[in-house]
Parts: C-alpha cells; structure tokens; sequence
C-alpha cells in the first residue's frame, strides 16, 4: 500500500528513519524515487506491507532528541473499511447479501467476495 508522510521532520528524513517508520506500519517494501533521491522535502512517499486484518494506524509517535512529533499518515488509496462488517475490501453499501434479504438478528450471512490490498 503506498503511503506519505506528509511534512515529516527533517529529523527524520533520511532512508533508515524512513524504513523504520514504515515496520512500525507492517514493513517495507519500496521508497518512491523522489522520496529517495530528496527531490522533495514535503513529502516521504512509500509502499508498505500493511496487514489489514489489524487496525490500521493514522498517526505513529515519534521521538528524538528534539522532542516528541506525531505523525500523520496518509494513504494513497485508503482501504474499503465496511461499517455494517468492520472488514476491509467493501464498503456499507456493497456488503454482498445472498438474495438480498432483509437482515435480522441472527440471519446475518458471512461476508463474501472480500478481496485484500
């Protein structure tokens, strides 16, 4: 899943904070090319192995001699979280019941057709 660090402490920037970040995420797999050549400094952009049966983190803490920062994380193309389910790979509205029958306490089918990111 690709992932940016938007307006990350300068602290930080530099190839192993950025691989350390990213396994606190789920794990490394790639850094864009801008990220890591330092053609931009507003912006870390990565992918990373995130397991989406776990929540998913928003924000990590960091510190360093400096002082504390929370970092906000942003994902690309964020992942289909369902409200009905609280599965990922669809959404409320695309929640796959048999027949579209009316759901009752207890009839509630098991969620089919979810795809992982």
């Amino acid at each position: 899943m690709w992932v940016s660090l938007q307006d990350i402490p300068i602290d930080y920037w530099f190839e192993e904070a950025i691989m350390g970040i990213t396994l606190m995420m789920g794990g490394f797999i790639c850094m864009d090319k801008n990220t890591r050549s330092g053609k931009t400094f507003q912006t870390a952009k990565f992918c990373a192995n995130i397991d989406i049966s776990k929540p998913i983190k928003i924000r990590i803490f960091l510190r360093n001699k400096k002082g504390d920062h929370f970092q906000e994380i942003v994902f690309d193309i964020p992942p289909m979280i369902c409200t009905r389910c609280n599965r990922y790979g669809h959404v409320e509205k695309d929640y796959p019941i048999k027949n579209k029958q009316k759901i009752t306490e207890g009839n509630e089918p098991e969620p089919i057709g979810i795809s992982t990111l």
